[in-house]
């Protein structure tokens, strides 16, 4: 593929790199996790198969090579003057133009290509970090390029279509942080109990959120290593929620951690986009 309109931001990432938060390197990955593995299912790639994760649309790219695609994830996808199907193995012809829309709803949208995308790979994995000079977002011009297709793979996963609507207005399911006992009741009530949405100024690194103050306990705290969801709250009472990118270690007291399985509808949650907080319990 030659990319002919980048977007916002369109990088390369696969389910991330582990182990080396000690080192002050962030896991980072893909941030909807089962959009990429649902584009990997549908083409028979393995889970850990890099895909191209793209944020709010606004793509397009020519195709150099007869292979097969498949798309999951945010937005409306346009082959030519075609719309395909997300989530179904998708013939692509050499010289057919790729177009990607900004989504309705929905961040992320996740480019696959039968026997995956290749490029560098830093400690195991090819997920793009810019920010810790490990690749770069794309921009046009770029070339992506793939392995050697095994069609009689593909035709196995063709017919297979996934259906995988965003939540609307979801509740995202909290446990309790190393901090919770800190926090006062007052200030969890209003984790509670109040309407929340993402900023503006939110990115790969961490989603602030836009809502009430919360009362942040007046300790100090060593830095300690904090968990992908921490849920974070700053001295002026603001939460802001660490995600793949994000820093390892933090000083911050952390009242709340998203749960793992909230973690995908969360983070392909748009700015302005509003939800509520629900306490899990086991």
């Amino acid at each position: 593929m030659t990319i002919i309109q980048p977007g916002m931001r369109s990088t390369l990432q696969d389910h991330g790199r582990s182990g080396l938060k000690k080192f002050g390197i962030p896991a980072s990955g893909v941030m909807d996790r089962r959009s990429h593995d649902l584009v990997n299912q549908a083409l028979g790639n393995d889970r850990q198969t890099a895909t191209l994760e793209i944020l709010l649309g606004n793509v397009s790219m020519t195709c150099e090579r007869d292979s097969w695609i498949a798309i999951v994830g945010a937005g409306q996808a346009v082959i030519d003057d075609l719309t395909i199907p997300f989530g179904i193995a998708q013939s692509i012809k050499r010289g057919q133009l790729l177009r990607i829309s900004y989504p309705t709803d929905g961040l992320w949208t996740y480019l696959g290509i039968a026997s995956g995308w290749s490029g560098p790979s830093w400690f195991g994995s090819r997920s793009t970090w810019p920010e810790g000079s490990m690749g770069q977002t794309l921009k046009a011009g770029d070339e992506l390029r793939c392995g050697l297709s095994d069609f009689s793979v593909i035709s196995q996963h063709a017919a297979m279509h996934n259906d995988i609507p965003l939540k609307k207005n979801p509740i995202i399911r909290l446990w309790m942080g190393p901090q919770w006992s800190q926090f006062s009741a007052q200030a969890r009530e209003t984790l509670f109990t109040s309407e929340w949405a993402i900023s503006p100024r939110s990115n790969r690194a961490g989603y602030r959120l836009l809502g009430p103050t919360i009362d942040c306990p007046a300790i100090e705290m060593i830095s300690e290593p904090a968990l992908l969801g921490s849920l974070q709250i700053t001295p002026e009472g603001t939460a802001i929620a660490l995600l793949n990118d994000g820093p390892t270690i933090g000083g911050y007291p952390k009242i709340a951690l998203i749960h793992d399985d909230d973690l995908d509808a969360f983070r392909q949650l748009q700015p302005g986009s509003r939800f509520h907080f629900l306490l899990h319990s086991p």
